[in-house]
């Protein structure tokens, strides 16, 4: 299409107003953090940071005059630069760093030198002609902890502002492709993983954006309210629902989605509450990320998603995982939740936890890639087999709508990245180590014949090890909500009327 050759008129009856100056934002700013002094006292600390003063905490017990709570914000303060999610990138940053101190390369400008600094990019193995090129490089080698993930770190703020699209990412990439192998994406090509990063990049991107307004079309249909949150520069998908009463998040398990509460995000509106379900990333129809997935990036998406949509304290609930995930938001940020649901969750209960220690993910490896794609080729082919031992007593709720839905989101593009990170996660840390450092209200609800764990030890172990925990034990398999939603929905009903 031809560009417009004049901008339309403005509307009649709307003023149009002053450009503030940077002294107006700062004034606007501190006046919206003061109308929320709960979210200002949190700051955005990474959760590794917040994780590794908790257990210097426990490492130091002994001295806790040292180590009380104006210590602890002070020792996160200190330490608010370090890298939340990946220890080997730190390490190689703090490396070039150290010997191109006065060489970085910082990506400024505008649409010109972003597309010059991406023909660059593309073109990575071949020979250097400039310094900017030597330096782009450099950076390339420090950022790519994963194959493909320098793409998203180098060109992602030059995307979130708007001085590159994504569509123009895909083009470029496609006609370097043409001129250098013909149309074709060659695993000879001296330049193939920087091209195959950016066409896979957009080409996810833009699946994602298609499909967040194909869902919320389908979902208006059925009566549902899909709606998108763009978090990190990341499509997450999450719906709304009821007008009054206590804010509840609901947190889904691995593989699935928030559309996995569908017999409970209505049901529980209706009893007067206001109810928020997310698909974390890497699930559902919320983006997939060439980026490795850990509880803690899934924890920071549940924190910052309840400080800015929901934007007050809220009754947080998770099912399996999910739960996990939830526990540890809780531990780590207690300001946010009001009371805590465990729907079966993951994790181990230790009685004795002080000598553990948070095990970061381990470095890249064949093992991974292979892995997972044998992990996904076995997860699709006995994808039914495997839902319906999850619901024991129910079995027709693993319906084919269920089983269609947790395949359909197998194939999405950057699926794959989640189960690699399987292979590079360790041991987490024990449940309740996360449960000790939250003091409001715990309820668990436990299915007793949960074929993934043994409940009736879980439920003992919990009630025992843990402080203001209250178990429920359910007849029913690894997802009580889904498989008997009545009884869930009673119990959750009853159990926030107490808090």
């Amino acid at each position: 299409m031809a560009p417009p050759t004049f901008l339309p008129p403005f509307p009649e009856g709307v003023h149009r107003g002053n450009v503030p100056s940077l002294n107006e934002l700062v004034t606007v700013s501190k006046r919206l953090q003061a109308e929320s002094p709960w979210a200002e006292s949190l700051g955005r600390h990474p959760a590794s940071i917040l994780l590794e003063g908790e257990l210097r905490l426990a490492e130091n017990s002994a001295n806790s005059e040292l180590w009380g709570l104006k210590g602890v914000f002070t020792w996160r303060a200190n330490y608010l630069s370090a890298s939340p999610f990946d220890e080997s990138q730190k390490r190689r940053k703090k490396l070039s760093d150290k010997v191109h101190k006065e060489e970085e390369w910082v990506l400024r400008g505008g649409e010109i030198e972003t597309l010059n600094a991406l023909h660059s990019y593309l073109k990575f193995l071949e020979a250097a002609v400039t310094d900017d090129s030597v330096k782009l490089y450099r950076a390339v080698w420090m950022t790519e902890s994963r194959p493909g993930t320098s793409f998203r770190e180098l060109f992602g703020t030059s995307l979130a502002l708007g001085m590159l699209s994504w569509r123009r990412v895909y083009q470029v990439a496609l006609e370097y492709q043409r001129a250098r192998s013909g149309g074709f994406l060659s695993l000879l090509s001296s330049t193939c993983f920087t091209i195959a990063a950016a066409i896979a990049e957009a080409q996810s991107n833009q699946w994602h954006r298609l499909l967040a307004l194909k869902s919320r079309e389908e979902a208006k249909n059925k009566g549902w309210h899909s709606r998108t949150w763009i978090w990190r520069g990341f499509f997450i998908q999450y719906t709304a629902h009821g007008e009054q009463g206590q804010a509840v998040v609901l947190v889904h398990g691995f593989g699935a989605f928030w559309e996995h509460f569908r017999q409970n995000i209505k049901e529980l509106a209706k009893m007067q509450k206001r109810v928020w379900a997310i698909s974390l990333l890497g699930f559902g129809k919320s983006e997939k990320p060439n980026v490795l997935y850990t509880e803690l990036l899934w924890a920071e998406l549940v924190r910052d998603f309840i400080m800015d949509v929901v934007q007050e304290p809220v009754s947080l609930a998770g099912n399996s995982i999910g739960g996990y995930i939830v526990a540890l938001v809780a531990g780590l940020w207690p300001s946010l939740v009001r009371s805590l649901i465990l729907l079966n969750p993951a994790g181990r209960v230790i009685p004795e936890y002080a000598s553990c220690k948070y095990l970061k993910p381990t470095k890249n490896s064949g093992v991974a890639w292979i892995g997972s794609r044998f992990l996904l080729l076995y997860l699709q082919t006995q994808c039914r087999d495997t839902l319906k031992k999850c619901y024991p007593i129910n079995s027709s709720r693993a319906d084919d709508w269920l089983l269609r839905e947790v395949l359909r989101a197998s194939y999405d593009p950057g699926a794959i990245a989640v189960l690699e990170s399987l292979f590079y996660l360790r041991a987490p840390l024990p449940l309740n180590f996360f449960l000790d450092r939250y003091d409001a209200k715990v309820l668990v609800i436990q299915g007793a014949k949960d074929p993934l764990q043994n409940s009736l030890q879980k439920a003992n172990m919990l009630k025992a090890y843990c402080k203001n925990v209250s178990v429920a034990l359910v007849n029913s398999g690894h997802c009580p909500h889904d498989e008997i939603p009545e009884e869930v929905n009673g119990i959750i009903y009853n159990w926030l009327a107490t808090v």
